[in-house]
């Protein structure tokens, strides 16, 4: 909860500092892209930025939900592509030289 809080701080901050929007029904699609862009220029991982504008998607939604803002602008932002990463594992030989290495006799 605490982290959820934090990203929305900040978004309405950036917001606030950076686009000039002081009202929620002012912000628009463009202004959340921007924060995403933001979000990725200052360093954060892709995966991260991804995760944290969910919060703030699902924000928006609460608020057209109980009909603060008329339009949920975060709907149409396209979030950046996570590159999936492939994981090594082990090879058929390590599994048997594990297995193999442990004793089953009691000590």
């Amino acid at each position: 909860m605490k982290n959820k809080r934090f990203e929305l701080k900040q978004a309405q901050c950036y917001l606030q500092d950076k686009r000039g929007i002081l009202s929620l029904d002012s912000v628009t699609v463009h202004d959340l892209r921007a924060y995403v862009r933001f979000k990725v220029q200052i360093g954060l991982k892709l995966q991260s930025t991804v995760t944290l504008f969910k919060v703030i998607r699902a924000f928006f939604s609460w608020c057209e939900k109980e009909e603060y803002i008329r339009v949920n602008p975060s709907i149409k932002v396209e979030l950046p592509k996570v590159p999936k990463r492939i994981v090594e594992v082990l090879t058929t030989d390590e599994v048997y030289r594990m297995i193999n290495a442990f004793s089953y006799r009691p000590i």
